[in-house]
């Protein structure tokens, strides 16, 4: 869409579509002048390809606002730049992007972002993203970001992420001399700011630059993605069940016995997040389902009887 308009896609399927010399595999949404806005709920994005942004491009060299919600993303291609399912606000756009309740697995991309990539490549993108109760699984980035690259190069970007589980991404850094990973959950660079809370990252972040504002309550397999706030633990996130239908309208992952994500966050419990006071149990899971406990949540998409 170049125009000024609204897209509403609803229990739609889009599957095999190509875009390989453009933006897009699935659809184009504000590019080159436009200020399109898109909401996209209870949909499937399967296998498109695109030279840029394998299932959406939002704001590409323009503005647009994306919402998403109870959808899955999986099995897209970025086959000559960046972001495997959704590029947001690059090459100088403007754009946000809301994720909710959302599926991301198996997506490549050439370059950056497996999953998403967010405001990147020119110091005049501006790109904020807020994803919550959301799952990431088998993302690759061929460069940084295996789920998730938020302002890696030049562009000013802004990711909240919340409640929302990560596994099996992963970054290969393929232009790194010395073979350093890429960040196989999420990849930052010097005008990034990442805010995060009450997360599972079962693999490793590539701080590069910018801010990380760690609200508490995230567990991880390392400390890379963490900030040392109330509630962290730095091990024990690799203890989850297989991506599987688990109930509701996406597939989704389960927090094992002994993973520190279960009961991870005491009721009530209020944070600072991205500067707005956010209450944290009880919490709505990725299926729709509350936690029975009026003791403490999970961390991560899914909430556990209580």
């Amino acid at each position: 869409m170049d125009g000024h308009g609204t897209v509403i896609v609803s229990g739609s399927t889009f599957s095999g579509n190509s875009a390989i010399n453009g933006d897009g595999g699935a659809i184009d949404n504000g590019d080159t002048r436009g200020n399109g806005r898109l909401v996209v709920s209870a949909s499937t994005f399967l296998g498109n390809v695109a030279g840029r942004a394998g299932a959406i491009d939002n704001a590409d060299n323009a503005r647009g606002t994306l919402s998403v919600s109870a959808s899955t993303f999986s099995g897209n291609v970025s086959a000559l730049a960046d972001a495997g399912a959704i590029d947001n606000a690059d090459w100088g756009g403007t754009g946000t992007l809301t994720v909710s309740g959302s599926t991301f697995s198996g997506n490549k991309t050439i370059g950056d972002g497996g999953a998403i990539d967010n405001a990147d490549n020119v110091a005049t993108s501006r790109g904020t993203l807020i994803v919550s109760t959301s799952t990431f699984s088998g993302n690759i980035a061929d460069v940084h970001g295996g789920a998730i690259d938020n302002a890696d190069v030049g562009g000013k970007g802004t990711a909240v992420v919340s409640a929302s589980t990560f596994s099996g991404n992963s970054a290969n850094n393929i232009y790194a001399n010395n073979g350093s990973p890429g960040g196989g959950v999420i990849a930052t660079g010097t005008n990034s700011t990442v805010w995060v809370v009450a997360d599972i990252f079962n693999g490793p972040c590539l701080r590069a630059g910018g801010t990380w504002e760690d609200e508490g309550y995230n567990v991880g397999s390392n400390g890379s993605c963490l900030g040392r706030a109330r509630g962290d633990v730095g091990h024990g996130a690799n203890r989850l069940g297989p991506l599987a239908y688990h109930g509701g309208a996406t597939m989704t992952i389960l927090p094992l016995k002994g993973n520190p994500a279960i009961d991870a966050v005491p009721y009530p419990t209020k944070v600072t997040l991205y500067r707005r006071p956010v209450g944290l149990c009880p919490s709505t899971d990725q299926r729709g389902t509350r936690t029975t406990s009026r003791r403490s949540c999970a961390a991560g998409a899914v909430q556990l009887p209580g």
